[in-house]
């Protein structure tokens, strides 16, 4: 199951300046955690959403919010 995981993917969902929206599936999709970070943490989109790989990792699917100052 682990191997699986590992090949899941985000898929973005909305792209502004200031915020990124992706979907990472896992598991069956039953359930599903909506997440958000804090519009301070830095820079850039290239960082994991709020808990992203522990939640993958557990088998939840999610939706990130990732957000980015100009």
């Amino acid at each position: 199951m682990v191997g699986a995981i590992a090949l899941v993917e985000a898929k973005e969902l909305y792209r502004s300046d200031t915020l990124l929206v992706r979907q990472v599936d896992a598991g069956e999709g039953k359930n599903w955690i909506i997440t958000f970070d804090h519009h301070s943490i830095g820079a850039g989109f290239n960082r994991s959403g709020f808990g992203e790989e522990f939640l993958r990792d557990n088998g939840f699917s999610a939706i990130h919010g990732v957000t980015t100052r100009k």
